[in-house]
């Protein structure tokens, strides 16, 4: 009788173990997390021969509430290089198939465009500044399909993008940032749309 008790205590307590395994996991699964790229290779990518950009200044009508959440989620520091940036691009990850990955949260570009004007530059920053500073509900999948990423001296900044969830991640050196966009009428992802869509139109 005491080897049955203590058996059916043993699987009692290893139940228990695996339910608060499976909750925290099930916690951590909400919580956006930048994986840096293996397979990507910018450089190879990147067409050769691109004038160098300079820099743009955004200009945005913002209230206190809205400034002060940009500046959370796109710190001052990693404005700066995107603004400065000498080389920016928009990443693409086009026709993902989830179903074969072990990790959709995973991001491997396999489309770049390579921005070549001040003037597309800063029409990115601000379409993107202005629908991350407006805080929205997101949802709790994390499935990025769109990046930015820009290069200022020996300094980058890249941004992941799950436009489906409103969620960002910004990854500058070695801090990383959270943040949400607008989840209606952003113009953001309209420019993204634009600029893939010509893109992937020059290449045929």
């Amino acid at each position: 009788m005491k080897v049955w008790t203590g058996m059916i205590l043993v699987a009692l307590l290893l139940g228990t173990a695996c339910s608060r395994i499976e909750s925290k996991a099930s916690d951590e699964s909400q919580i956006p997390t930048g994986t840096p790229p293996p397979e990507f290779d910018v450089d190879r990518m990147r067409p050769a021969n691109l004038s160098r950009l300079g820099l743009v200044e955004p200009k945005l009508q913002l209230s206190p509430q809205q400034r002060k959440y940009l500046d959370e989620s796109i710190p001052p520091e990693a404005r700066k290089i995107l603004e400065n940036a000498e080389r920016f691009d928009l990443l693409g990850e086009i026709d993902k198939d989830e179903s074969s990955e072990a990790d959709s949260r995973s991001f491997v570009p396999n489309r770049l465009i390579p921005i070549r004007t001040e003037k597309d530059k800063l029409d990115v920053l601000e379409a993107f500044y202005a629908d991350a500073a407006k805080e929205d509900s997101p949802a709790i999948c994390y499935e990025p399909h769109h990046g930015i990423r820009a290069e200022f001296g020996d300094e980058t900044v890249e941004i992941e993008i799950c436009f489906s969830c409103a969620r960002f991640v910004l990854k500058h050196g070695a801090q990383e940032y959270f943040g949400t966009i607008v989840r209606e009428g952003r113009k953001s992802e309209e420019l993204f749309e634009l600029m893939l869509k010509s893109s992937g139109e020059n290449q045929q």
